[in-house]
């Protein structure tokens, strides 16, 4: 069969490129070189097709091949074009890391003959451009860990009025084995350890984004131990899997760490003849401290021991973990100072008062249904009732005053002086459970709202260890029912450590979700080397209710995914469950993309998508090839989209006014940078992302895109898609200028693509100023909006300027008003992102250039609090009470 000549392979491989098919039109051109060798137009095509790939080091070197055979056959024309072209692939290839020194000091002869054959304006400007990219690399290689680690210290949600962290002590998933699924409501197939190959046994990783009170994690030993046991000996023999436990709350973390050092201290009791009761008081302090609102005094005084005797090693750095367990080194200090408290501060609090707090029946509660409790707990949910706590066991019962008497009296009623005679009792000897009690809380100190209700955590755990056949052998006591649930659950808890023997390792880790799980895939994070920093399956239970859903589990969690099969992440909604339409609605209100589109746009699969279940994404293999992700104009309108609606959010619903419809949009320009930097291992080409962000920078930004004008009181809904369009005219992004400035000269040697801006990380420093209460707006100082809400920037301004009085009226209207027609330049700035700030700090923390808050403060500038959410101002805070922090 002859041959199809080159020119008609050009020719076709023309009509691709022209339909932006350019991995065909590069096949074409690729075989009309073949075909042809001698003539310089095919690779030069070639190059032009792999440079809008994004293939730079392909166009760099097809580049090459063009020039050389100009040298003998010249084409001023093709010349033209390859030196227009050239710069600007070495430059992003030196950038992105596909081009390294080597790849062209042996060619300069080369790049000075095709520059000075073919000089134009805009070839001079890429040439210089990569005259300054290429005399910078050996400082960017140096500094790009320092750049790496700026860039993961920007918080990527604004900040709210109460700074302190709420403390979710008890949880409301069911809990899960997620070796195998991701708890009982788990559609489909579960996930086949068995069948992993050894390989992939030897490395199995998962991660818990908001790891609560552990009962996942713990649940998980089970599971898995069950599963392992099943395994072949070779297969057993590679196994070791790694748990990560997170949670942002140091105070979750020092409770999950007592109650892994109890499980330690059931595992040693195995070794050893030991006192029976001695392990029954273990299990009960397990069980009150879990699960209780207040504890026996026994139990209260061998918990008090366990955090003496932590807190003294943690703080002596003495700590001797068990061998499956690991306490990672940032995490101790918010650890210490929780055990701390609950060593310290709690001496004064009393049962009664606790017990006024603990909101368990549906009397107490208007909101409550009188819940369903099963038949095996009925007895001790009467009991409850009296009492407000869990019956202890049998061999401890006889150390309480009336209890043997009041238990044997039910489920008939018994006398009031028996009940007054055991609440009496209780009210003398028992004490408040220490661990609910919480040390990060801003609020006038007091107890905390334990509003659960106490069956439905031992129904959990009963449902799953009925699902693990735990009660096979072993069945609910009548004469403890709670107890013997959560007694056959560690029983078995300790079981699996013991089958491990030493092929576990949990971890216990404090952070910000997306910040801890970014400094992993920056690897700046403080851990292990040996610690893994992508996993086989992440559970993030409802976390991205308050991490801006989907957005953020796209841009800042699937990439610490293995690219493996049956790797997930999967997570449930809570906080505003019942307003969403469908998993379309759930995802477009935070992304904003459909879910087919938003599985296209970050190259990844949507595999459940329900909001009354459990929703679960996966990644697939990256980058993914241009033509399965979006166009650069869907690309560039959705991130205009995106940087709108982050800096000029919808006005979502008051939460307190509409509790079961609180929608939060967190994300502030470090998100929306976070996500450019993310985009290029997805397979975009660096050159759109650097044209855009050039634009945005320099304030040249031209788009049809218009802010979303209505309220959301049920989110961002689909078919509002068409409300986003509008005349196509410059926006003013000045005032969000400077604090992009500020990011990516932090981040500068970190960004994988070239950027203009000037400054770089000694440029910038950190700022503080006075802030007291007095500074804030009346409807966060008597919380008539969420102050929980992450809503608060700072608008800085110069007094005396057409700008300055619009402030004083702020309101949505006027920061669009500024947008659209460009009022205020040089004159107003808002920051979205700052590092201290709350009512009760007293202080705002934040970042900007030197010479810029110089010259502020020289203009006598002010700056105001300035919430999105109400469009509430503040009081002014003058330039001359800023001072610089010097670390």
């Amino acid at each position: 069969m002859p041959s199809v000549p080159a020119s008609d392979l050009k020719d076709k491989g023309n009509k691709h490129f022209a339909s932006r098919r350019f991995a065909k039109a590069a096949e074409l051109y690729e075989e009309a070189e073949k075909t042809d060798v001698d003539d310089a137009t095919y690779p030069s095509n070639l190059s032009a097709a792999l440079y809008e790939l994004g293939d730079y080091a392909g166009s760099y070197q097809a580049i090459l091949r063009s020039a050389k055979l100009l040298s003998t056959n010249p084409n001023p024309k093709l010349a033209a074009k390859l030196s227009s072209r050239l710069p600007k692939a070495l430059s992003h290839g030196l950038r992105d890391g596909t081009i390294v020194p080597k790849d062209y000091r042996e060619e300069e002869t080369t790049f000075k003959k095709l520059r000075r054959d073919t000089a134009s304006v805009d070839s001079e400007r890429a040439w210089h451009e990569w005259e300054r990219i290429s005399g910078e690399y050996d400082s960017v290689v140096e500094r790009a860990r320092s750049a790496r680690t700026n860039f993961v210290s920007l918080h990527m949600a604004r900040k709210s009025a109460h700074s302190g962290l709420e403390y979710f002590c008890v949880g409301h998933d069911h809990p899960m084995s997620i070796s195998n699924d991701w708890g009982p409501r788990t559609k489909g197939e579960p996930f086949n350890i068995c069948a992993l190959s050894t390989e992939r046994l030897s490395r199995l990783s998962y991660f818990w984004g908001g790891g609560g009170d552990a009962r996942h994690v713990l649940g998980s030993i089970i599971g898995f131990s069950k599963t392992y046991l099943k395994m072949t000996p070779e297969k057993r023999e590679a196994t070791n899997v790694h748990f990560t436990l997170l949670d942002i709350h140091p105070t979750v973390l020092a409770r999950d760490l007592c109650l892994f050092m109890m499980v330690e201290e059931l595992i040693h009791l195995r070794e050893r003849a030991h006192d029976e009761l001695e392990e029954v008081e273990i299990k009960a302090t397990l069980l009150y401290i879990w699960m209780g609102a207040i504890i026996p005094s026994y139990c209260h005084a061998r918990f008090l021991k366990l955090v003496r005797s932590l807190l003294r090693d943690l703080s002596t750095s003495s700590f001797q973990p068990p061998q499956w367990l690991h306490v990672t080194a940032d995490s101790i200090p918010g650890i210490i100072v929780s055990l701390n408290f609950w060593l310290t501060q709690l001496s004064h609090e009393t049962v009664q008062e606790m017990l006024h707090h603990h909101c368990d029946r549906p009397d107490d509660n208007p909101f409550s249904f009188a819940p369903v409790v099963p038949s095996e707990f009925g007895v001790e949910d009467k009991w409850y009732g009296i009492t407000q706590c869990f019956v202890p066991p049998g061999p401890l019962r006889f150390r309480h005053e009336a209890f043997g008497a009041l238990w044997n009296s039910l489920p008939q009623s018994p006398p009031d002086a028996l009940r007054q005679q055991a609440n009496r009792h209780i009210n003398k000897t028992w004490k408040p459970n220490p661990s609910l009690f919480n040390a990060f809380d801003e609020g006038d100190f007091g107890y905390p709202d334990v509003e659960f209700r106490p069956f439905q955590m031992v129904e959990q755990i009963k449902d799953f260890n009925a699902r693990m056949d735990l009660f096979r052998e072993r069945k609910i006591k009548n004469d403890c029912p709670a107890y013997s649930v959560i007694e056959v659950f560690f029983d078995a808890v300790v079981d699996g450590l013991i089958a491990f023997n030493g092929r576990v390792c949990i971890e216990l880790l404090q952070g910000d979700v997306c910040q801890e799980l970014t400094k992993m895939a920056y690897n700046v994070d403080n851990r292990p080397a040996n610690f893994p920093r992508a996993f086989t399956r992440m559970w993030l239970s409802n976390v991205p209710d308050y991490t801006h859903g989907p957005m953020n589990i796209a841009a800042f969690t699937l990439p610490n995914l293995e690219q493996q099969s049956g790797a997930s992440v999967a997570f449930n909604c809570l906080l505003n469950t019942g307003i969403w339409e469908g998993g379309d609605h759930f995802v477009y209100n935070y992304t904003p993309l459909k879910s087919k589109d938003f599985a296209r746009f970050f190259g990844c699969r949507v595999i459940a998508n329900n909001t009354w279940d459990d929703m679960e994404f996966s990644t697939k293999s990256l980058p993914r090839p241009l033509s399965e992700l979006a166009t650069r104009q869907e690309l560039i309108a959705w991130l205009t989209r995106v940087l709108i609606i982050t800096i000029l959010p919808p006005r979502p619903p008051n939460p307190t006014v509409v509790l079961r419809g609180r929608i939060r949009y967190p994300n502030n320009l470090a998100a929306f940078f976070g996500l450019l930097m993310r985009l290029r291992a997805i397979g975009y080409p660096t050159h759109w992302l650097s044209e855009y962000l050039n634009d945005i920078i320099t304030d040249k930004l031209v788009t049809d895109i218009v802010p979303y004008y209505d309220d959301v009181p049920n989110g961002i809904h689909p078919s509002t898609q068409e409300q986003w369009q509008g005349p196509c005219r410059k926006v003013n992004l000045d005032p969000w200028q400077v604090e992009l400035e500020t990011m990516v000269a932090l981040s500068y040697e970190a960004i994988p693509f070239p950027t203009t801006v000037s400054r770089r990380q000694e440029d910038i420093g950190t700022y503080e100023a006075p802030l007291s209460p007095n500074e804030f707006g009346p409807a966060t100082l008597m919380e008539m909006f969420g102050n929980h809400d992450p809503v608060f920037n700072l608008v800085f301004y110069k007094r005396g300027t057409k700008v300055a009085n619009m402030i004083q009226r702020m309101d949505l209207g006027a920061m669009k008003e500024i947008f659209e027609k460009g009022h205020g330049k040089g004159e107003i700035y808002v920051l979205t992102s700052l590092d201290e700030f709350g009512l009760k700090k007293r202080i705002v923390r934040w970042r900007m250039g030197k010479e810029r808050v110089k010259k502020m403060k020289t203009e006598k500038w002010v700056f105001m609090t300035y919430r999105i959410d109400c469009h509430e101002i503040g009081s002014s805070v003058t330039a001359d009470k800023w001072v610089e922090v010097v670390n």
